[in-house]
């Protein structure tokens, strides 16, 4: 069918990374289709690729609007929020993620990032340390954040020792992804 054609061109040149492509690919399937909010996220995808962050937020908005509950659109809605760089947003749609999923990791990073650009460090600190008790994957996550902000605070020995911890605790969980 055109929808079948839409979407698998669309998902090929999404990956290909070619977004200029998959963005005619799922206007034209958003056209014949506007509530398909898999086209929607996905050109927001598309959109992103291309750093046109404003319309990557305006597009997730939609797909969020059909489907309010589904976690990773509403995490991904945040995301965009805070690369537009609004940040209240973002901690707003961060906290939506955490009523639906309350162990999503994404969205505690997303509000600590946030906190931090708004200058915020403590609140993003407090974020961080309930990522880290939430489970192996939160404490690695956790450990590089708390590294970053103090960097972001001119204390690099203490960024250091938290990543020599985290790596430590990333090797024992055999979590090759958070070593690197």
């Amino acid at each position: 069918t055109d929808r079948e054609k839409y979407r698998t061109r669309g998902a090929y040149y999404l990956f290909s990374r070619k977004p200029d492509d998959a963005i005619k690919e799922y206007t034209a399937l958003v056209q014949a289709y506007p509530s398909d909010s898999v086209a929607l996220a996905n050109l927001a995808q598309a959109r992103f690729y291309q750093r046109n962050i404003t319309e990557a937020l305006a597009q997730q908005r939609n797909a969020v609007a059909i489907f309010p509950r589904n976690v990773g659109r509403r995490n991904n809605f945040a995301l965009y929020a805070m690369y537009a760089g609004q940040f209240d947003t973002a901690i707003a749609g961060s906290d939506e993620v955490l009523k639906l999923n309350p162990a999503f990791v994404k969205a505690f990073v997303v509000r600590a990032q946030s906190e931090l650009a708004l200058g915020r460090p403590a609140d993003a600190v407090t974020t961080y340390e309930r990522l880290k008790g939430l489970s192996p994957a939160g404490a690695s996550f956790a450990a590089s954040g708390l590294a970053d902000i103090a960097l972001y605070q001119g204390r690099t020995a203490d960024a250091l020792t938290l990543l020599d911890a985290g790596i430590a605790a990333d090797t024992g969980a055999k979590n090759t992804t958070g070593v690197a």
